[in-house]
């Protein structure tokens, strides 16, 4: 079967749950399921995490090598060591004092709102937070008063 694409290999400044999303990604389109191809997976799991990375995990899974280990519970090793659970409220309190910044559009802010808002556990609140801080956040106050002057107001 021929391989489709290729997965870059991860870098220390990089996002490891979004490069575990893309590897995901890159199995589907691979037809790399977990039961059929553990030794595969696992193989190219460890080919693409880097150098660096792959250092830790020997240092995390030591006397064990990883190879001894299934391709599950290297990514929960992994995942436990660079992307540990959020602490909710450390994630709400960034995501509630953030503000606009000088420079950056509209479009930009509310993205980074969104990005902040991810780990919040926000619920069903979530589009209420985001509409709330966003006209909270706005650095042009004339626009900032206009909203606040509607009876209903929604983030789109």
């Amino acid at each position: 079967m021929a391989v489709l694409s290729s997965v870059a290999e991860f870098m220390a400044e990089e996002d490891w749950e979004e490069f575990c999303e893309r590897l995901e990604q890159y199995f589907l389109a691979n037809n790399i399921k977990d039961t059929e191809t553990e030794k595969r997976r696992r193989a190219m799991f460890l080919s693409v995490i880097g150098g660096k990375t792959y250092e830790s995990l020997k240092t995390l899974l030591a006397p064990q090598k990883p190879t001894e280990n299934t391709y599950e519970e290297l990514w929960q090793v992994l995942q436990d060591h660079l992307s540990p659970k959020p602490v909710v409220i450390a994630e709400r309190y960034r995501f509630w004092t953030v503000r606009q910044k000088a420079g950056q559009s509209v479009s930009q802010y509310l993205a980074e709102l969104r990005r902040l808002a991810e780990k919040c556990q926000f619920g069903n609140f979530l589009n209420d937070a985001l509409r709330d801080m966003f006209v909270i956040g706005l650095l042009d106050t004339a626009v900032q008063k206009k909203i606040t002057q509607r009876n209903t107001i929604d983030l789109k």
